[in-house]
């Protein structure tokens, strides 16, 4: 988002939201004692980033890490699934507030009633330090989130205005940096995923590899396999044309034909807006075990599996299209080691076998606010039934 005129950008934000009428709007007094009903227009279950109406930042959960204890901060605007929230009812008119990324809850830290208190991210428990009432405090669906364990609203700290701003528990106070503009996904409230234009195509003749704790971002570029790393068939022999290495990141790519084989990550990365125009021998092979998180790009194409696990890990895709496949995800044939699958807010289509599938009984996928359609034999094929939770999906 850009920050040239804060004024502006809140200003664009509210308007975005009342256009889409995400909340029903409710005038606030001064006084801020006054505001004690729950946002009635509030979609359940329903994905919405939450813009900070003093810093004109939204509120993320930092790195995107499905850590228990990760903090939560103020950023820029980016649309990305570390960015998304869902409102779960709890009890009372209470609400958890679950990350769409991490599937972890906002939670009171340790569950201190103190102001100041840090506001980090827990698996889901529903105990009071995690259910937070959800109030209209102006129009334009703007609200202030306060939690039932304290009373106290979330709080930019000491009214910070700058990526990495803590966020806490403090008492209500009324003020700007109390208040969010709560819009539905894809609303205004971030940015949508894509590369519109691609600036130049890049000859890859030996893989990249993007080092521990480094960022690569390809602008748009696209990359394509030269003859000494892959012919883009279903042979097992070709590179890659992307090796990430643990704590590396890599955003922005367009993989071209022929894509060789793809990306291969070992370890812990992360990976925004990626695009396989064609799939070769797999688009993603995750070879050593981590949590890997894919969010925006799309994929198309593939004559086997989109996605290959070849480790205990944990594979996280949101915001993601792919269209045309045998399958969404493949756990390696034949093993028996967990891996977790969290799939949200995707679109899959003409899959042949399914979307996940695995031949080990410990593994789990667990898929919300996703639409699909033409799966061919099951969705999740050799999933334990006890491993599998669906909500809020849409067969179309």
């Amino acid at each position: 988002m850009l920050r040239g005129s804060k004024t502006s950008v809140v200003g664009l934000c509210v308007c975005l939201a009342v256009l889409m009428g995400c909340m029903a709007p409710v005038s606030e007094s001064e006084d801020p004692g006054d505001v004690a009903s729950a946002a009635s227009g509030l979609q359940v279950s329903q994905p919405y980033t939450l813009l900070n109406l003093h810093a004109g930042l939204c509120l993320d959960v930092a790195n995107g890490d499905a850590a228990n204890g990760t903090n939560l901060q103020l950023w820029e605007c980016n649309g990305s699934g570390a960015q998304q929230f869902v409102f779960e009812p709890a009890s009372s008119g209470y609400y958890l507030v679950r990350n769409v990324l991490t599937g972890k809850c906002l939670d009171i830290w340790e569950f201190s009633t103190a102001a100041g208190a840090n506001i980090a991210q827990y698996d889901c428990h529903g105990a009071e330090n995690q259910q937070f009432a959800v109030e209209d405090v102006a129009g334009g669906g703007v609200v202030r989130i306060s939690s039932r364990l304290s009373g106290m609203s979330l709080d930019a700290w000491l009214w910070g205005a700058a990526n990495g701003t803590n966020v806490v528990q403090w008492p209500i106070t009324g003020g700007d940096n109390q208040k969010f503009v709560a819009a539905l996904a894809g609303s205004g409230g971030g940015s949508s995923t894509g590369c519109s234009t691609i600036p130049e195509t890049v000859t890859v003749n030996s893989t990249i590899v993007v080092g521990a704790g480094e960022r690569f971002d390809g602008g748009c570029r696209r990359y394509v396999a030269g003859p000494a790393v892959g012919d883009g068939s279903q042979s097992e022999s070709q590179d890659p044309v992307f090796r990430l290495e643990n704590g590396a990141s890599l955003y922005n790519v367009v993989l071209g034909a022929p894509a060789a084989d793809g990306i291969h990550t070992y370890g812990t990365v992360t990976l925004g807006n990626i695009t396989w125009e064609d799939v070769g021998e797999d688009a993603l092979t995750i070879k050593q075990s981590g949590t890997v998180t894919l969010d925006g790009g799309s994929a198309r194409d593939a004559a086997d599996k989109i996605f290959q696990i070849n480790a205990a890990s944990t594979f996280r895709v949101a915001n993601f299209t792919a269209v045309n496949g045998g399958k969404f995800i493949r756990q390696n044939g034949g093993t028996t080691f967990q891996v977790n699958v969290v799939i949200d807010s995707c679109d899959i289509s003409y899959m042949d076998e399914a979307i996940f599938r695995t031949d080990s009984s410990s593994s789990t996928v667990r898929m919300t606010n996703t639409r699909y359609s033409h799966i061919g034999d099951e969705l999740f094929m050799g999933v334990n039934p006890a491993n599998i939770s669906v909500s809020n999906n849409t067969a179309y």
